[in-house]
């Protein structure tokens, strides 16, 4: 049933994760940028934002080896060690890295590596050893299976599912979770594997609700977590202008023009179209967390202020009649 309260987000709430005792804050640190993500990233300027991000009580950070081929990782890990406390940290297995030459076509200021796809028992713990050592601990919170796919699911099942669970079972694991862009894929492994949670990006957003169909509810029943990330879809809800991106890629003009048009509406209930972006996961009951993309202080003050900025029932309202967004169901 659509909620026809004012909203804003907490983003300092706590949540526990799937049936685990893990808990995480309602807002997380997404660190695919601190890797360089479309832009060369300054360290002193990683260290500041994961320092800020502490410093405002989020207390769940996200990363990956993918995330700048181990940077991000290893800017989180250093940061954290200077930091006074530990906030829950999750990373992803399934790439592996090796040497490469190759410059990066998502990532700036890289190592000179390359990430591939390895599932085979060696791989795995290569991949979660590696993780470890950046991140400067001993165990993680979430550990997700990485963007695995259908032609991926016989050895994620036999050896990267399952050797998660194993870490789990002897505490280096906290919950285990699978981190995927594709609601397709996402919904088929819910049949194969028992996970805590799902972290599916881009599929919970103003410009693309797939997964609210069958994933969020298939969730739900399970007593999975959702935790959303690519709420601004790859920055097109954050800037719909001529240089924006969607799933990565430059944004076709359609799209674009979409976001604009969001925009506008939101701009008449005198909502920022970023502040709409953030909260709108949050009208399903099945999201436990979000996890914005930040790469300084300033992202983490003004992903803050998003949280922050209140928004009318009436912009949802218009949102839906327009056929931006879907109604919630009664």
């Amino acid at each position: 049933m659509t909620d026809l309260s004012n909203s804003q987000i907490d983003p300092t709430a706590t949540t526990t994760v799937g049936p685990t005792g893990v808990t995480i804050t309602r807002i997380g640190f997404g660190t695919a940028p601190l890797g360089g993500l479309y832009e060369v990233v300054d360290e002193a300027e990683a260290h500041a934002a994961v320092q800020r991000g502490l410093d405002a009580g989020l207390g769940y950070f996200d990363s990956a080896p993918h995330y700048g081929w181990g940077l991000a990782e290893e800017r989180l890990g250093a940061a954290l060690a200077h930091a006074g406390r530990r906030p829950a940290i999750g990373t992803k297995i399934g790439y592996g890295l090796r040497p490469s030459t190759e410059a990066s076509h998502d990532f700036f200021g890289t190592p000179p590596l390359e990430p591939y796809i390895d599932w085979t028992e060696e791989g795995v713990q290569r991949s979660f050893e590696g993780s470890l050592e950046r991140l400067g601990t001993d165990r993680v919170d979430i550990l997700y299976l990485h963007d695995p796919t259908n032609g991926e699911f016989d050895d994620l099942v036999r050896v990267g599912a399952t050797t998660a669970r194993k870490w789990q079972d002897e505490g280096i694991v906290g919950a285990v979770g699978v981190g995927m862009n594709t609601t397709a894929d996402a919904v088929a492994l819910l049949e194969l594997v028992e996970l805590d949670a799902v972290l599916i990006a881009g599929r919970v957003s103003l410009l693309d609700q797939s997964a609210t169909e069958v994933l969020l509810p298939r969730c739900a029943s399970r007593g999975t977590s959702v935790i959303v990330g690519g709420v601004y879809s790859s920055g097109i809800l954050a800037r719909p202008d001529v240089s924006a991106k969607y799933d990565y890629k430059p944004a076709a003009a359609e799209l674009v023009e979409r976001a604009r048009q969001i925009g506008v509406i939101c701009e008449r209930h005198g909502v920022p179209l970023q502040a709409a972006a953030i909260q709108f996961p949050f009208r399903y009951d099945a999201v436990t967390a979000v996890i914005p993309g930040m790469r300084s202080v300033e992202e983490v003050d003004q992903n803050l202020a998003w949280c922050a900025h209140e928004i009318p029932a009436e912009l949802w309202v218009e949102l839906e009649a327009a056929g931006h967004i879907p109604p919630l169901d009664d």
